[in-house]
C-alpha cells in the first residue's frame, strides 16, 4: 500500500509539475503562431507593404488579439477611406503586443502555478487522511469528509472567475482609451473637419469610462477635443504625449495585477485548501475527544 501511494504521489507531482509550467512534460510542445504573433506578422506586412505602395486590400482578414485587433481594423478602415495613416504608430502597435504577450505568459504562469499548488495541497491533504485512517483503523464520518471535499472544491471553481473578475476590473477602459487617443492621432493631420474627426473618436465611448486609474487621462482627453474644436488646437503631438502616459499606466496596471493574482492566490491556497486541511485535523480531534 505505501508502495502505492508514493507512485501515485509521483505521478500527481509530475503532473503539477506539468501544470506548473503550464504544459505537459509528458508531450512535447508544437510550436504554432498564437494571435499575439500572427497580429504582429500582419502589422509587419501592412509596414513593409506601405513602402513599396502595395495595395491595401491585400493584407486579409486582421488577427484578433485583445483590443490591438479592433486597432488594426479602425486604423485599416481610415487608411482605406481618408488615405492616410501614420506608420509610425504600427511600430507603437506591435511593441505594446510584445508587452501584452509577455504578460500573457507571466499571467499564465500565476493560474497553472495556482492550480499546482491547489492540487499538491490537495493531495496532501487527502494522503493524510487516507494514512491516517488506516493507521487509526477507523473510519471517518462521511459528512467530515464531504466537507473537506466541498470546501476544495468550491475553492477550485472560483479561483478562475475570480482572476477574470479581478483583470476585467483592473484593466478596464483602456480600450476604448487607447482607441479614442490612437484616432485623434491619425486623423488629426488627415485635413478632415474636427466634427468628423471627433465622431470618428467615438467620445461618448470613452465619456462613460469609469475606471478610477484613468479617469485624470479620461479627463485630459475629453478637454482637448472640446479645445480642439472650439480653438484649434492640434491633436497630434498632445496626443503623443497622452499616448505616453496611457501606455505607461497600461504597464502599471498590468504589474499591479500580477501582484494582486498573487495576492489571491495565496488567499485561495490558505482559505480553501489550507482550511480544508485544518477542518478535517478539527473533526478529527472531535472525533477522538468524543469517543474518549
Amino acid at each position: 500500500m505505501i508502495l502505492v501511494m508514493i507512485t501515485l504521489w509521483a505521478l500527481l507531482s509530475w503532473s503539477a509539475a506539468g501544470l506548473w509550467l503550464g504544459q505537459p512534460l509528458w508531450v512535447r510542445p508544437r510550436r504554432t503562431v498564437n494571435s499575439a504573433t500572427a497580429l504582429s506578422n500582419w502589422m509587419q506586412e501592412w509596414q513593409l507593404g506601405a513602402g513599396v505602395g502595395r495595395p491595401l486590400n491585400e493584407l486579409g482578414e486582421v488577427p484578433s488579439f485583445k483590443f490591438f485587433g479592433e486597432l488594426a481594423r479602425r486604423g485599416l478602415a481610415h487608411a482605406r477611406a481618408f488615405g492616410s495613416f501614420p506608420r509610425e504608430i504600427l511600430w507603437e502597435w506591435r511593441e505594446g503586443i510584445g508587452k501584452e504577450a509577455a504578460f500573457d505568459k507571466k499571467w499564465r504562469g500565476v493560474v497553472w502555478g495556482g492550480w499546482a499548488q491547489f492540487t499538491l495541497f490537495a493531495a496532501i491533504t487527502w494522503t493524510f487522511i487516507v494514512m491516517t485512517q488506516q493507521t487509526l483503523a477507523r473510519a471517518f464520518p462521511s459528512s467530515l469528509l464531504l466537507a473537506v471535499a466541498s470546501w476544495q472544491a468550491l475553492g477550485a471553481g472560483a479561483f478562475g472567475p475570480c482572476l477574470w473578475a479581478l483583470q476585467r476590473r483592473r484593466l478596464a477602459g483602456f480600450a476604448e482609451l487607447m482607441e479614442c487617443l490612437y484616432v485623434l492621432r491619425s486623423l488629426g493631420g488627415a485635413g478632415l473637419p474636427s466634427q468628423q474627426v471627433l465622431r470618428e473618436a467615438r467620445l461618448e465611448d470613452l465619456a462613460r469610462l469609469r475606471n478610477p486609474r484613468l479617469r485624470l487621462l479620461r479627463d485630459r482627453v475629453l478637454a482637448l477635443t472640446q479645445l480642439h474644436q472650439q480653438q484649434g488646437v492640434p491633436l497630434i503631438k498632445e496626443c503623443q504625449l497622452l499616448l505616453q502616459e496611457a501606455w505607461f499606466a497600461r504597464e502599471e496596471a498590468l504589474m499591479g495585477l500580477t501582484k494582486a493574482s498573487e495576492a489571491v492566490k495565496l488567499v485561495f491556497l490558505l482559505v480553501f485548501f489550507g482550511g480544508a486541511y485544518m477542518l478535517f485535523l478539527l473533526g478529527l480531534v472531535q472525533q477522538l475527544l468524543s469517543e474518549g
